[in-house]
């Protein structure tokens, strides 16, 4: 049977770049790692505490856009489908379900790929007239990572790490020279999009440097460094949505 041939990734799918020449040298000691590291006790501690908090945060929000959604579907029949979707992601070497709020139409989605766990299912999602009223907020501000806590909460991701990617872009990143995401868990946040609209957006640098400090700093300093990530990718979206309102003004 022939091979399923794909159009070309849109625009921002896959943004991470190579590492630059001499990083193998900068990091050997990344680059030599036989296994991922192990979890840092406090680090899993404060993810496990901090995604149920956030949950539970998030409820009321979560509650008011399925609404908003079931809303939506009624006056607009595609707009109709389930509110949560998921597709495989990686997790050093672990495939796991990412979940993400659905912020297509029904009619724009690859029901074959989507069936199989294949991100290609939700492509459709870089193209703002394929998603709904609803989904075009969700997805300027970022709310469609939301149900990403639960993937921390049970352990198949951090609140800080870079994040996961689908099993085709996994194997990508590995195949330019990228061995990063083998060796610590996926984030929910992580350092490159903590530069988002910079111009080290998507370098492969950025990731090293954290990993790097994820081995030498004390349970601490990676706590603090984490804590300052976070706040830096927060501010990276109030950014976006100070920007989005003006649009609306």
């Amino acid at each position: 049977m022939a091979a399923e041939t794909w159009p070309a990734d849109p625009k921002g799918a896959f943004v991470y770049t190579p590492p630059r020449e001499g990083s193998q040298y900068r990091y050997e000691h990344i680059f030599l790692l036989q296994a991922p590291l192990n979890d840092r006790f406090l680090k899993l501690a404060f993810d496990k505490v901090f995604s149920i908090a956030a949950l539970a945060f998030a409820a009321p929000l979560l509650a008011l856009l399925y609404s908003a959604s079931c809303v939506e579907s009624l006056f607009c029949p595609d707009s109709r489908g389930d509110f949560f979707v998921s597709y495989n992601a990686v997790s050093r070497d672990r495939v796991f379900r990412k979940y993400k709020i659905r912020v297509i139409k029904v009619a724009s989605m690859n029901a074959a790929a989507a069936a199989k766990g294949d991100w290609r299912g939700y492509v459709a999602e870089w193209s703002p007239s394929d998603r709904t009223f609803v989904g075009n907020i969700i997805k300027r501000f970022y709310l469609d990572e939301l149900p990403q806590l639960f993937n921390v909460m049970v352990g198949d991701m951090s609140m800080v790490g870079q994040r996961p990617l689908s099993v085709e872009h996994y194997e990508r990143d590995l195949a330019q020279g990228n061995l990063s995401r083998r060796v610590i868990k996926a984030g929910l946040m992580g350092p490159t999009q903590a530069l988002k609209g910079s111009d080290r957006f998507g370098e492969a640098e950025v990731e090293y440097e954290y990993i790097d400090k994820y081995m030498r700093l004390s349970s601490l300093g990676l706590m603090w460094l984490d804590l300052v990530t976070i706040a830096r990718c927060l501010w990276v979206v109030v950014n976006n949505a100070a920007d989005t309102m003006k649009l609306y003004l």
